[in-house]
């Protein structure tokens, strides 16, 4: 197992590990997938609050 990962470790793409390239596409996708989720919530939270509320500015 260990050989497997010294062996992943070394592949590099234009002198940049895969490893790291990876970890960044990880990292830059959950990202954008928790910030879809919390804003979708603070939406939702908004709009619960909103319509509990009388305004004449509709």
């Amino acid at each position: 197992m260990e050989q497997i990962w010294d062996s992943i470790k070394n592949i590099d793409y234009s002198g940049i590990p895969i490893v790291k390239i990876v970890a960044v596409i990880v990292i830059l996708t959950l990202t954008q997938i928790l910030r879809q989720f919390f804003a979708t919530v603070i939406v939702k939270r908004i709009e619960t609050l909103v319509s509990k509320t009388n305004t004449s500015l509709d």
